[in-house]
């Protein structure tokens, strides 16, 4: 079940859009990516979370390998 699992539980609760990774990332790479993510959320408008995941990759492919970003995906609207 694995993301399908846990997000069907937060869909439930109300939320109508996640941001899930696939694997298991170190807790330092995670925190740099997300600071990130939500400042280009911010920038993007909350409408747009796809957009920011995808402007957040590209940013950061120079900086941290892909096994650091590459396992974040969007899941919901």
């Amino acid at each position: 079940d694995g993301v399908a699992g846990i997000s069907r539980a937060f869909f439930l609760a109300g939320a109508s859009t996640l941001v899930v990774s696939l694997w298991s990332l170190q807790d330092e790479s995670t925190r740099i990516f997300m600071r990130c993510f939500y400042q280009e959320l911010r920038r993007t408008g909350v409408h747009k979370v796809a957009t920011a995941l995808r402007n957040t990759m590209i940013s950061l492919q120079d900086d941290m390998t892909p096994a650091q970003w590459a396992g974040f995906i969007v899941v919901g609207l």
